[in-house]
């Protein structure tokens, strides 16, 4: 019986909703839930002054119940006349989460229903930045910056084939080159994440309304913990875009590398770490940055479950990014590194991850194995086995010790197989 995949937390933002255009025929579509919904495009003229009328002290659940069954019904026209509704009493309310929802939902209708409905979108977005405040700004910045990416990589073929653009119109995005995108986008992510204290200060919580956690939650890790500020959401959601491989296209003269050991110490010890660059352009320069920010922020956690996470992440982007000259040493750093981490933190149900980890590694070392070369990494699988066993001892229900558990079940699957001759001769004994 084949094992089931590993026990995975999907840390997502589901309910912002950006708008992709594919420039072919300006054909629309919207993300909507992590799904693709084609949208057909046609102009719309709406009244702002022709909105609903809220009866006082009404909160926002009726109208997005009455925008919900008109997305239902096909009407999208009449749903975004029911979010600028919307939109004008979060506004006015200074409501910061259903002013936030409002702006995704009118980007999401009008992308259904208008033609280059992602240049409007951003000349909208960019004028809604210059009048809002903390906390819709920082987020209206983050938007904005996974607008442009969004773009980008639906129009990739574009770009790759477009020279270095002198002279560009600065609103119009068809004419930008991928310097200015990715100029764009890291500027947008880096002012998301400038009032660094007061997002700090400032729980995620106040966004219910436009985050949407679809991690199963286990006695170690839930959303909240591991995501607790809106520095927290903001800083990983560019993180995650500046560990992206495929942004980092742009070929600077100094480029920014991830080769000195350094980069393995201990949080504690990595912190303190000064990292500098001329490379303005360097993805792996601003997330190895923010991830150190993010580990100190966490550093004197009581629950270090916030904490764990953020270190997996810093060094499992090292070692992956770590360039081909330093690939010989990689391996035994990343995995000295984890077993250094686990023992710091095991006596937290999070600490199993950690120990998945490891032993993630060792069973890539013992797959190297073959008798008939040397010894090396005999023995590898079964310190995989003992360290998942310790992990599901410690904290059996924990997210770790069910990864481990599925490692186990892989480790232990009876495989057989045999290599014959191409060809063979009919009746006649061949070899296998």
């Amino acid at each position: 019986m084949k094992s089931s995949a590993p026990f995975e937390r999907k840390l997502i933002l589901v309910t912002l909703i950006f708008i992709i255009v594919v420039a072919a025929g300006y054909k629309l579509f919207t993300v909507v839930n992590g799904h693709v919904v084609n949208g057909h495009a046609r102009s719309l003229q709406y009244d702002e002054q022709n909105m609903l009328t809220f009866p006082k002290g009404s909160s926002y659940e009726k109208e997005w119940q009455k925008v919900d069954s008109l997305t239902k019904k096909g009407l999208n026209k009449s749903a975004l006349k029911a979010v600028v509704a919307i939109y004008a009493k979060a506004k006015a309310e200074n409501n910061a989460p259903q002013f936030v929802k409002a702006v995704i939902h009118k980007m999401k209708f009008r992308s259904a229903i208008e033609e280059d409905a992602v240049v409007k979108s951003v000349i909208e977005l960019q004028q809604e930045i210059e009048s809002a405040s903390f906390p819709v700004k920082p987020v209206l910045h983050s938007m904005l910056a996974e607008i442009y990416w969004s773009y980008y990589q639906q129009n990739r073929y574009k770009f790759l084939n477009r020279s270095e653009t002198l002279n560009f119109d600065q609103e119009d995005i068809h004419t930008w080159d991928l310097k200015k995108i990715v100029r764009e986008v890291i500027k947008n992510h880096q002012f998301s994440l400038r009032n660094t204290d007061s997002l700090k200060r400032t729980p995620l919580n106040i966004y219910d309304e436009i985050i949407i956690d679809r991690q199963v939650e286990t006695p170690d890790a839930t959303f909240r913990k591991l995501r607790p500020t809106l520095y927290d959401f903001l800083a990983h959601r560019a993180v995650d875009f500046y560990m992206n491989e495929e942004s980092s296209l742009t070929k600077p003269a100094y480029k920014f590398e991830l080769d000195s050991k350094e980069y393995f110490q201990p949080a504690g010890q990595f912190v303190d770490l000064s990292i500098t660059t001329k490379d303005s352009l360097s993805l792996k320069f601003y997330a190895i940055n923010i991830l150190r920010d993010l580990l100190e922020f966490h550093l004197e956690d009581q629950d270090p479950a916030a904490l764990i996470d953020v270190n997996l992440k810093r060094l499992k982007f090292v070692h992956d990014h770590a360039p081909s000259f330093f690939r010989g040493v990689k391996d035994s750093l990343y995995l000295q590194a984890l077993e250094k981490f686990e023992k710091k933190h095991k006596v937290h149900p999070a600490s199993t991850n950690v120990s998945y980890q490891v032993a993630n590694q060792y069973l890539l070392k013992g797959e190297k194995y073959n008798p008939r070369q040397s010894e090396k990494n005999k023995w590898d699988k079964k310190k995989a086995l003992q360290v998942c066993g310790r992990a599901i001892k410690r904290f059996p229900e924990a997210e770790g010790a069910k990864n481990c558990e599925y490692l186990i079940a892989r480790i232990k699957e009876k495989a057989l197989s045999f290599t014959i001759e191409n060809v063979n001769l009919p009746n006649k004994p061949f070899r296998a």
